[in-house]
């Protein structure tokens, strides 16, 4: 069952014994559940330390995650944990579908949750200049809110581009595309951090 407010998240539980520990998200994304995570923009989202020794301790925590299955151009679906990135190059035209708080250093969904249900996106068209600006004040989280990003939080989103983009789930180049979907699985895996 998705996270609702003001709710008890997870439960204390270390990982059973020869279950899966994967250091990325990609990684976790074809592990079977439940999963130890030591890394990854999921990890640091999930607040853990890549600390493999945490995860057999009572300090481990198991948490229920959504995760995202995509599509492009109407393939078969990609599962994902973290996001989906399909932009240009310069990063002026981009489209991004987030799970997780985190891009790399970015604070990309700072409201974001990865058990809520949905998917948190966000959209630009901008000029080199513009997109340099936004981009350099994501590590704070501070490009929301922005009167040229299109924001939403929905539980499946449809997207097409003028022309393919080049598109990268959990880090991994996978593709290019003009059409892309994302569908949130809710309660999709257990992971232990």
């Amino acid at each position: 069952m998705t996270i609702s407010k003001r709710q008890e998240w997870g439960v204390s539980c270390p990982l059973p014994a020869g279950a899966p520990v994967v250091s990325s998200d990609a990684e976790l994304a074809a592990a079977a559940s439940p999963a130890g995570l030591v890394g990854g923009d999921l990890c640091r989202t999930l607040g853990g330390r890549g600390d493999r020794a945490r995860l057999s301790s009572a300090e481990a925590m198991t948490l229920p995650v959504d995760a995202l299955s995509v599509s492009l151009d109407g393939g078969g679906p990609i599962r994902a944990v973290a996001h989906v990135v399909a932009r240009t190059w310069g990063w002026r035209h981009l489209f991004v579908a987030m799970n997780a708080q985190w891009l790399g250093s970015w604070n990309v969904a700072p409201r974001g949750h990865p058990n809520d249900g949905r998917v948190d996106t966000i959209e630009w068209d901008l000029t080199w200049r513009e997109a340099r600006k936004v981009l350099a004040r994501m590590p704070q989280g501070a490009h929301l809110p922005h009167p040229r990003l299109r924001v939403s939080t929905v539980p499946s989103v449809s997207v097409s581009f003028p022309r393919p983009r080049p598109v990268w789930v959990d880090g991994v180049r996978v593709g290019r595309a003009r059409a892309l979907t994302v569908v949130v699985e809710p309660d999709a895996l257990r992971v232990v951090v």
